[in-house]
C-alpha cells in the first residue's frame, strides 16, 4: 500500500513536468526551457533529509512536507498569473497536491497508529 502510494506520486510528478512542459512550449513558443539538474522547488527544502531517511514514519513526514509546499507553491502562483488559463493549471495542480497530502496524511496516521 505504501509503496503503490509513492509510484502514484512519482506518477503525478511526471504528469506535473509534463502539463509545465506544455504550458512553457504555450507561453514561449519556439524556446527551449533552460536545462539543469536540480531537484523539484517543493523536494528542495527537505532534498538532503530525503537522501538519508531510514525509517517509514520520517519518509512520510518528508514527504507531507514536500506536499505541502508544493501545493503553496502553485497556490501562489495561481494567484500571480495573469492569464486564466495558466492560473486554472496552477489550481489544478495545487489540488492535486492538496489530494497528495490528504493521502498521505492517512498513510502517516495508520503508521504511528492514530
Amino acid at each position: 500500500m505504501l509503496a503503490d502510494e509513492f509510484l502514484q506520486l512519482a506518477g503525478e510528478k511526471r504528469k506535473h513536468a509534463a502539463q509545465m512542459s506544455g504550458l512553457f512550449e504555450r507561453l514561449y513558443p519556439g524556446m527551449k526551457p533552460l536545462e539543469f539538474n536540480a531537484p523539484p522547488l517543493d523536494t528542495l527544502p527537505v532534498c538532503d533529509e530525503m537522501m538519508r531517511v531510514g525509517d517509514v514514519e520520517n519518509a512520510l513526514a518528508l514527504a507531507l512536507i514536500s506536499e505541502a509546499i508544493g501545493r503553496d507553491i502553485y497556490r501562489k502562483l495561481q494567484r500571480m498569473a495573469g492569464d486564466e488559463g495558466v492560473a486554472a493549471l496552477f489550481g489544478e495542480l495545487a489540488a492535486i497536491k492538496e489530494n497528495a497530502y490528504e493521502r498521505l496524511l492517512g498513510l502517516y496516521n495508520e503508521v504511528i497508529g492514530e
